[in-house]
């Protein structure tokens, strides 16, 4: 006996096939078979709705977003596929220039980042860094958006960019990423910091420019330093450190 999904799926490509203004009821029920694993009836969606070609409304973009989320590729090792479910998730997120359709930037978004959660390795960010990119600059365009869901987000792009050795571009996001984190608060901020410093970011030359992280860079080659000395205790290094890191700005 049919399930209520596959009766409204077929339901609805009888309608199509009438009258084509249905069309778009294709994607509820693409995201409904999603949701439900029944990738067979998400499928036949997407090929029935690209292969009539609609006009690019939200259902369009929603429509993308569903590829993107079939694309997700079962191995890290499988780069085709990750540069795949990257050009879906860009092609979704081109939404942003209909600024009317915010709540949908900010859903493929985080539908972007809940896929990518397993699959964002030290070996696979060069194909992370473009999409990434993408999301950040339409993310840019609605202020407000929730800054610490930006904040996230661009933690994984600084990572992506130190792995591609993107200098010029790191130092821009960096300063964004801190000057967000300043908004939220200091708590926040600091943490932003000590993010760009374990992570070796704080290393470029470029980066050391703002005060607060070539601070914190020295104190951390001080208890590098101090760690292969004999003189001090670990708990002795451990609260030297965090007094510095409590007491930059």
């Amino acid at each position: 006996m049919p399930s209520e999904l596959e009766k409204k799926y077929n339901l609805c490509l009888d309608l199509v096939k009438v009258e084509e203004i249905f069309l778009d009821n294709l994607v509820p029920i693409c995201e409904q078979a999603i949701e439900e694993m029944r990738t067979d009836i998400a499928f036949g969606c997407l090929d029935y709705y690209f292969n009539k070609n609609g006009p690019k409304t939200q259902y369009f973009f929603r429509a993308c977003n569903c590829k993107a989320l079939l694309s997700i590729p079962h191995s890290i090792f499988d780069y085709s596929g990750l540069i795949e479910m990257g050009d879906n998730f860009i092609c979704a997120m081109s939404i942003e220039k209909a600024k009317m359709y915010q709540f949908l930037v900010y859903n493929f978004s985080i539908d972007f980042m809940e896929s990518s959660r397993f699959l964002i390795l030290p070996e696979t960010r060069l194909y992370f860094l473009k999409p990434l990119q993408y999301i950040s600059k339409a993310l840019d365009h609605f202020k407000d958006v929730d800054i610490e869901w930006r904040v996230i987000i661009l933690r994984q792009l600084i990572l992506c960019l130190y792995q591609c050795s993107k200098k010029e571009d790191l130092l821009k996001y960096s300063y964004i990423m801190l000057e967000l984190s300043k908004l939220i608060s200091t708590a926040v901020f600091r943490e932003s910091q000590v993010f760009l410093l374990c992570n070796n970011i704080c290393d470029s030359k470029d980066i050391k420019s703002s005060n607060e992280i070539c601070v914190l860079s020295n104190v951390r080659r001080l208890r590098s330093f101090m760690l292969n000395s004999h003189y001090f205790s670990l708990s002795d290094l451990t609260q030297l450190y965090n007094y510095f890191v409590e007491h930059v700005p």
